[in-house]
């Protein structure tokens, strides 16, 4: 059997410029939301979820990276840049709060 990752859950303090981002950088969709703020939750198709923490430790405390398949690399690097985010190291991107893309 091949192992493949589900999902990655990702706390924000930040839900509503997160869902923005994902959105119209990566042109993801959304499967499912619950919840009411502060403790909203958002399901992307493509296996991210969003959960709303207003007092979520600083960001990139929790893991080291996401790596996220991009057919249009230098496309999805300007949308971010839009976004107030940094290209580093090639095809990575660093988004303001510190979160750090890998596009493969």
């Amino acid at each position: 059997m091949k192992y493949t990752l589900h999902h990655i859950a990702l706390s924000v303090d930040r839900l509503d410029w997160y869902l923005d981002f994902f959105t119209k950088v990566f042109e993801m969709t959304v499967r499912k939301t619950t919840g009411d703020a502060p403790e909203r939750k958002i399901w992307f198709h493509e296996g991210i979820q969003l959960n709303e923490a207003p007092d979520t430790p600083a960001a990139g405390t929790l893991y080291d990276h996401l790596a996220i398949s991009a057919e249009d690399k230098e496309a999805v690097i300007a949308r971010a840049e839009e976004f107030g985010c940094r290209r580093v190291k090639g095809n990575w991107v660093v988004l303001p709060d510190e979160v750090t893309i890998e596009l493969i």
